[in-house]
């Protein structure tokens, strides 16, 4: 019996260890992969460079066609970021400004609310 539990605990190691194996396998796959398709697009880049650098009128046009496509540059990319977040301060500082203006406004009742109170608390003037 305990003989059986050793060799199926055995049987576990060694599926678990094959698993292990498959995962790094697909890792460096992944990796191998990973660093054809940089060396490929550092090509294009070279070679659109090199193109662009032979007739710099073609740039109007890649960068039309590449807009079209949905390209956004780093450049571009990060003036959005930028815009947005300009845009989420903006937003917050109004929100705060209406937050302070609301207490305001509330203050202002319960000062005007006591006032009166106050008001009708006083014994009225004799003639």
């Amino acid at each position: 019996m305990q003989e059986a539990q050793i060799a199926e605990k055995q049987a576990e190691a060694m599926r678990k260890q094959a698993d292990a194996q498959k995962l790094q396998a697909e890792v460096a796959r992944i990796g191998a992969d990973m660093a054809n398709k940089n060396v490929a697009t550092q090509n294009t880049a070279l070679d659109a460079a090199s193109k662009i650098a032979l007739a710099p009128s073609i740039t109007p046009v890649a960068d039309t066609l590449l807009n079209e496509a949905g390209f956004m540059g780093r450049t571009e990319n990060e003036s959005m970021q930028a815009q947005s977040a300009r845009i989420a301060q903006e937003e917050e500082q109004a929100a705060m400004e209406q937050q302070a203006l609301a207490e305001q406004q509330a203050l202002a009742e319960q000062q005007a609310v006591a006032e009166h109170e106050a008001a009708m608390q006083q014994p009225p003037l004799q003639p």
